[in-house]
């Protein structure tokens, strides 16, 4: 073979994996006329390109909440909800994020953040941006007064200091409820639920149909009048409403009257996510899960947790968990971290330091999430199955952990799915 056809085979992987991406990134949900509509400033709302991406600038000048779009659906399909919460008195920063996808943004609001000047900073998004923004709101507590989940969940414990409304509609099939319910566990105990009646996925933003969704039974624009008024109510609620919309709200179903409630306070049609930690107590601690040297030579482990063995290998300053995706509940997970740093204390990152359960059990987490984000079918997610507890790892993301593999979670090709 010679020099010219070695090097055209050598750079064929490359363009076909170009042109994958080139595909993938260009498949998306694009923003319909009512959305252009609502990017248009008005008597009350000033519509303007800010820092990574548009500011609806209305008569707050004290509160504003930062919004991560959707996975794969371009951000200004949420002019229509976000121009309403403006109009209501909080000003709004739409986020527009790389591949339009907010996995890759997720730091987005910092930058927000340190540009405009806001006495109350709110975070919140749709979808999979409603979880990156939990993602985001979990480490920077203290910067956040609250966060909005718009058919989303969380997947890390959130301060109980910050204020979280979580919104969804009954027909909504594209929400795992699953994951939905058991994101729970990670709110404050004075989080607020809210569902729509009638409501479904996509009709947060301005879109039209999403695959695999149910199918609505009021409309777009009734669903994110409901979204709207219950985030202007939790967030203000004696705050700036517009008197018609007030009106119209008092009477219809599927948006219920917050004003005379107090701050975060489960209204009517609502109810209060309970606190797991109180309702239940931890299905283990470290000496229910049996840990048990099973060959004698302080390396091969096992023990049981759910009625199930599970396998746990040590070797110098690593314990390494076999299909670790299988448990989720954090309490547990901590757990059982705490019995394996028992038997084998592992160091730091700093080499000095003697890693603790719960970072041990954060690490844990974010290979779950990362099995969760990837399909059946993707190889890298063997990565992401069995947890490896190693000091490199300590306090990192699964991103900086790399679980995605470089090139296929850089360029946006891994398959990640709408959640």
């Amino acid at each position: 073979m010679n020099k010219r056809k070695a090097a055209l085979f050598a750079v064929i992987p490359f363009i076909t994996l170009l042109v994958i991406a080139s595909i993938y990134l260009n498949n998306y949900y694009h923003e319909d006329a009512t959305a252009l509509d609502a990017l248009s400033s008005d008597e009350d709302v000033t519509v303007k390109k800010a820092e990574s991406g548009w500011l609806f600038d209305g008569p707050s000048e004290d509160t504003a909440l930062i919004f991560y779009p959707g996975a794969k659906v371009e951000e200004t399909a949420y002019a229509p909800l976000l121009h309403q919460i403006a109009k209501g008195g909080i000003d709004v920063f739409l986020v527009k994020m790389p591949a339009r996808l907010a996995l890759f943004g997720i730091n987005k609001a910092e930058t927000v953040q340190q540009i405009y000047a806001y006495d109350r900073w709110y975070i919140g998004g749709h979808s999979m941006g409603g979880a990156m923004a939990a993602l985001y709101a979990a480490d920077h507590g203290d910067s956040l007064d609250g966060l909005i989940l718009c058919a989303a969940y969380a997947t890390k414990p959130l301060d109980n200091s910050l204020h979280v409304i979580s919104i969804y509609g009954s027909e909504d099939k594209v929400l795992n409820m699953d994951k939905y319910e058991a994101g729970k566990q990670y709110l404050p105990v004075s989080a607020v639920e809210h569902m729509i009646v009638g409501g479904n996925h996509a009709q947060f933003g301005s879109y039209g149909i999403q695959s695999g969704d149910g199918i609505a039974e009021i409309s777009a624009e009734a669903q994110q009048e409901a979204a709207a008024d219950c985030i202007i109510s939790a967030i203000l609620p004696s705050g700036i409403r517009d008197s018609d919309n007030q009106a119209e709200a008092e009477n219809d179903p599927v948006a219920p009257d917050f004003a005379e409630q107090p701050p975060y306070v489960p209204a009517e049609g609502e109810t209060q996510i309970p606190d797991e930690s109180e309702t239940e107590e931890p299905v283990t601690a470290p000496l229910d899960i049996a840990l048990r040297d099973i060959d004698g030579s302080g390396k091969n482990y096992t023990f049981s947790y759910g009625g199930e063995d599970f396998r746990a290998q040590y070797t110098t300053d690593n314990w390494k968990i076999v299909d670790s995706y299988k448990i989720t509940d954090t309490t547990d997970m901590t757990a059982i971290c705490q019995a394996l740093l028992d038997v084998h204390p592992v160091h730091g990152r700093d080499m000095q330091s003697i890693r603790t359960a719960e970072d041990m059990a954060f690490e844990w987490l974010q290979h779950n999430l990362a099995y969760e984000l990837l399909p059946e079918d993707n190889p890298w997610r063997r990565n992401a199955k069995d947890v490896d507890l190693n000091p490199a790892d300590q306090n990192k993301t699964f991103r900086e952990m790399n679980l995605f593999g470089a090139t296929a979670f850089e360029m946006g090709i891994g398959g990640i799915s709408i959640i």
